[in-house]
C-alpha cells in the first residue's frame, strides 16, 4: 500500500508499505493525525471524506475555542492581579493612616496627663503662695513705714505676685488640656 499525502511546505510525501500506525512517526502528533486523515480520505475515495473533514473542522473549532478560553483566562488573571495589587496598596495606605492616628491619640493622651499634673501642681503651689502672700501682707501691716525690714517684705510680696502669674498660666494650660479631648477620626 502506497499513499501520497500533501505536506505543507514539503510537497508530497510517500508513505509506502508502512502500517498507518507507524507511517508518520517522524512528525509531531497533530501533523501525524492530519496526514493520516488525508491518507484515509485518498484511500476511501471520498465516500467517507465528509465525515473526516467534519471531524477536522470540529477539532479545529474546539482548538480555537480552547485557545480563546485560555486567552480569556490569562486576561482575567491579569485583571485580578492588578485589582489585588491596588487593594494591597490601598490597604497598606489605610494601615499607615491608622498607625498615624493611633500615634496622635497616644500623644494627646500624654498631653492630657501632663495637663492634669500641671494643674495639680499649680493648685498646690497657688495654695502655698496664698499663705506666703497673706503672711507678707500681715508683715507689711505690722512694720512701720520707716522699718528697714519693710523693703524685704515688699520684695516677698512682689515675688508672690510673679509666682501667682506663673501659676495662673499653668492652670490655664491644664484647663485647656483637660477640656481638649483627643479627636478620634
Amino acid at each position: 500500500l502506497t499513499a501520497y499525502v500533501p505536506v505543507s511546505d514539503y510537497g508530497w510525501w510517500a508513505a509506502a508499505e508502512q502500517p498507518a500506525s507507524t507511517a508518520f512517526l517522524e512528525r509531531n502528533s497533530d501533523e501525524r493525525l492530519l496526514l493520516t486523515l488525508y491518507a484515509l480520505i485518498l484511500l476511501l475515495g471520498g465516500g467517507m471524506s465528509w465525515l473526516i473533514l467534519r471531524y477536522i473542522a470540529e477539532r479545529n473549532e474546539a482548538a480555537g475555542a480552547l485557545q480563546r478560553a485560555e486567552e480569556d483566562l490569562k486576561e482575567t488573571v491579569q485583571e485580578r492581579t492588578i485589582e489585588a495589587s491596588r487593594a494591597h496598596a490601598s490597604l497598606a495606605q489605610k494601615i499607615a493612616e491608622l498607625a498615624e492616628m493611633e500615634r496622635r491619640f497616644h500623644q494627646a493622651q500624654k498631653m492630657e496627663a501632663i495637663g492634669k499634673l500641671a494643674g495639680g501642681i499649680a493648685h498646690d503651689f497657688n495654695n502655698l503662695l496664698t499663705a506666703i502672700g497673706g503672711s507678707a501682707s500681715l508683715l507689711l501691716d505690722a512694720l512701720a513705714p520707716t522699718d528697714p525690714n519693710r523693703v524685704e517684705a515688699v520684695e516677698i510680696r512682689k515675688a508672690v505676685e510673679r509666682a501667682t502669674a506663673m501659676t495662673r498660666q499653668l492652670l490655664a494650660f491644664s484647663r485647656n488640656q483637660a477640656t481638649r479631648q483627643p479627636k478620634v477620626l
